[in-house]
């Protein structure tokens, strides 16, 4: 049984806001709980949502599946990137929070060393990154390290140029 509701005792061209015209009672009926406006009563038939949610493909929903970022201007999910799995503020290649598809997350670093979102590569850089087998990331070695099997001091494999590698440390020292 539909939702109906007596918006009018007068006909109406239009319905309002939260209601669709239904073509064979003829009648204003309640959209979706979700929707603002809508073409049918299902979950996927709104327009416009209510606020605070996001609008993706007919349905509003409180947060963005994965493979889509809110668009916080107009209240939408907007796709990321082809290789993101999750993403965060723009369908850029460098804004991916997660990737997909045996992916491998090398992430940008900004000034002081802060870490934030990045690329899906198929392989991490050669040297100064080991892979990340649990977080499917490229992950820094720690300084002086060429090559590590993790991000810690004393996990170096081999060391760059002026650093030598201590045996007993695993670690790179100048």
């Amino acid at each position: 049984m539909q939702n109906t509701a007596a918006v009018s005792s007068s006909c109406l061209d239009t319905c309002p806001d939260g209601f669709y015209a239904n073509d064979e009672t003829l009648k204003c009926v309640a959209c979706y709980t979700s929707c603002a406006t809508c073409k049918g009563a299902d979950s996927t038939e709104c327009i416009t949502c209510k606020p605070t949610l996001l609008y993706l493909e007919g349905s509003c929903l409180a947060a963005c599946l994965n493979g889509y970022y809110a668009n916080t201007t107009n209240n939408t999910c907007l796709l990321c990137h082809t290789n993101c799995k999750t993403c965060a503020g723009s369908a850029a290649d460098n804004d991916c929070a997660t990737c997909g598809n045996g992916l491998f997350l090398l992430r940008n670093t900004v000034g002081n060393g802060v870490v934030t979102r990045g690329r899906c590569e198929n392989a991490c850089p050669a040297t100064g990154f080991y892979i990340n087998l649990a977080g499917a990331s490229c992950d820094a070695c720690a300084t002086g390290c060429e090559s590590c099997s993790g991000t810690g001091a004393t996990q170096c494999l081999t060391c760059y140029d002026n650093f030598y590698l201590n045996t007993v440390t695993s670690g790179c020292v100048v």
